[in-house]
């Protein structure tokens, strides 16, 4: 019996167990688990089954497979191994553990349409190192009299609105004191209207708590804003 548990910028993404006789990783979803990053190729893994025993394989991908930070084509795994594909932590093990609190699709926010992969040497240790060390950072753009402007979402609740006691300042009298907020729950961002705030998003008004996808842009009362959820050095 052999259990997987992947992790991403430090967090516990999905835990499963290996019943299937192949289990195949890539960016594109026609794999078994779905790795959404440029430097992941469309079909990039197979952990495979023989027997009592598991096997990763590179299925030629362009910027490799990583097994306890060595390149490999081929080998056997053993219990607590690591396997590291870009950015993403891949550890073997003989029993499950407890599950991620947001057990969904690998990656809701980075959605990478295209077929091309990037190409990242990952020759050096340093380099494995500082793809497995990065984290996300959140944060908006948007302009403010006329200046580009970016505020970093810190905590887990972030506010807009006329109060001075706001993250962001809006002007108006028909502003209200706190038009949305920004709430992290787990790894996602939820936006909330207030009242009168008049919140749209994706061209749509919200009346409830929406989640927020990377790229994605909303208005706020007139003013435009984009929401970023990017990978980062620590």
């Amino acid at each position: 019996m052999g259990y997987i548990r992947i992790y991403n910028a430090g967090e516990l993404k999905k835990e499963l167990e290996l019943t299937a006789p192949r289990t195949t990783i890539g960016r594109t979803p026609d794999n078994d688990i779905v790795l959404n990053e440029e430097g992941v190729s469309r079909q990039h893994a197979v952990i495979s089954k023989s027997e009592n025993s598991f096997f990763i394989e590179d299925t030629g991908s362009r910027n490799g497979v990583f097994l306890n930070k060595k390149r490999i084509q081929r080998e056997k795994l053993t219990y607590w191994d690591e396997i590291q594909i870009q950015n993403y932590v891949i550890k073997f093990m003989a029993v499950a553990g407890l599950r991620s609190s947001n057990d969904e699709e690998i990656s809701n926010n980075d959605q990478i349409n295209g077929d091309s992969t990037m190409f990242v040497a990952l020759s050096e240790q340093e380099q494995l190192d500082k793809l497995r060390n990065k984290t996300r950072k959140a944060y908006l753009s948007y302009s403010d009299a006329g200046t580009k402007t970016r505020r970093d979402i810190s905590g887990l609740r972030f506010t807009i609105g006329r109060s001075k006691l706001t993250d962001i300042r809006l002007r108006g009298w028909f502003t209200p004191a706190v038009a949305a907020t920004i709430e992290k729950q787990g790894s996602q961002y939820l936006l909330s209207p207030h009242r009168r705030g008049k919140v749209i998003l994706d061209g749509e008004i919200i009346q409830t708590a929406t989640p927020l996808k990377d790229g994605v842009g909303f208005v706020v009362k007139g003013r435009e804003f984009k929401f970023f959820n990017r990978l980062t050095d620590k």
